[in-house]
């Protein structure tokens, strides 16, 4: 607490903050008291500059994927190739004011059509990356593309590849699932176009890994 030097004022500076296993907030909050008529009285508050901004450094870093599931087209096999790949994710930068994400990542594309029944793997399926990315964080945003497999995470960045004419890749990765403040994501989502029959069509599969930092 400061008091001012006319006595009838003074100003108290409270240091909060807040955080979780993903990201800090830190910001001071000044209060001025006026005193009137015998009583000291609330006259202002105010918020240090930084108040709306984040640190994200303990994304910073390399964080490798473990799977945990996979979904595909409705009514066809699963391709599980991705069971025995490895995800990788290498955050290089995060901006606190933007929230802009800078990296690169690897894993297994399925550049194939849907099996008919479960697979171990199947012809189409190719490990890419090391891949460039630029995406932004977005606050209580959906991982996911698969109506089943959504998570709802505090904080979801999603990043899709120019097609290649293979297929379009995008990744996706999350921090802090609502129910579990730890939980870390990422996932890699391969949507293809093949000939069914007399026409053509699309297909998806969407590849869920557990993050752990390296």
């Amino acid at each position: 607490m400061k008091l001012g030097d006319d006595g009838q004022s003074s100003a108290v500076t409270i240091a909060c903050d807040a955080g979780s296993p993903y990201f800090d907030a830190r910001c001071d909050v000044t209060a001025t008291f006026e005193f009137n008529n015998g009583d000291w009285r609330l006259d202002d508050v105010v918020l240090d500059d930084d108040a709306d901004k984040s640190s994200f450094d303990k994304l910073i870093g390399t964080w490798k994927g473990t799977f945990k599931e996979t979904a595909g087209k409705s009514g066809k096999g699963i391709c599980y190739g991705a069971e025995n790949s490895e995800f990788t994710l290498d955050i290089e930068s995060v901006d606190p004011t933007t929230g802009k994400v800078k990296g690169t990542f690897s894993g297994l594309a399925h550049y194939h059509a849907p099996t008919e029944s479960d697979q171990e793997s199947t012809e189409g399926d190719k490990e890419i990356g090391p891949i460039e990315f630029t995406a932004t964080l977005k606050r209580d945003s959906t991982l996911g593309h698969n109506y089943n497999h959504m998570k709802s995470m505090q904080y979801v960045a999603e990043y899709e590849m120019p097609d290649t004419g293979d297929g379009v890749i995008t990744v996706s990765f999350g921090f802090s699932e609502r129910d579990d403040p730890n939980a870390a994501y990422g996932a890699l989502y391969t949507k293809v176009e093949y000939e069914e029959s007399w026409f053509t069509t699309d297909a998806d599969c969407e590849d869920i890994y557990t993050l752990t930092k390296a």
